[in-house]
């Protein structure tokens, strides 16, 4: 029975880990760095998440969300009503951003 307790503990503690090497990326580099990585140069969406003043990493982690849920695509009106969002509820850095966008993305899933 301990056993089965540790292995579910480190599973936690690798995810954990690697939430948090994604939030070290989305710190880092700028917004442009990760959408030219995604293969794509978006001058609106930058553009648009300027006007907003979102941290950086918080854009950044909207835009890296928006992605990887549409195929790759960024999804302006999705883009900016996350952005939104992220303003009016005074989200700073990427680890509050992921931790938004995971309870979002589960509030989602639900509607479907």
């Amino acid at each position: 029975m301990n056993d089965s307790k540790g292995i579910m503990n480190d599973s936690k503690g690798i995810f954990n880990n690697k939430e948090r090497k994604l939030a070290r990326y989305l710190e880092t580099y700028t917004t442009e760095q990760i959408l030219n990585e995604a293969g794509m140069s978006s001058s609106a969406a930058l553009y648009e998440l300027k006007k907003i003043r979102l941290p950086r990493a918080v854009a950044n982690t909207i835009v890296y969300y928006v992605l990887a849920t549409n195929n790759q695509k960024l999804v302006m009106y999705k883009l900016l009503m996350l952005a939104g969002v992220c303003k009016k509820l005074g989200i700073q850095d990427a680890q509050a951003a992921l931790t938004f966008i995971k309870k979002y993305y589960v509030c989602h899933q639900h509607l479907h």
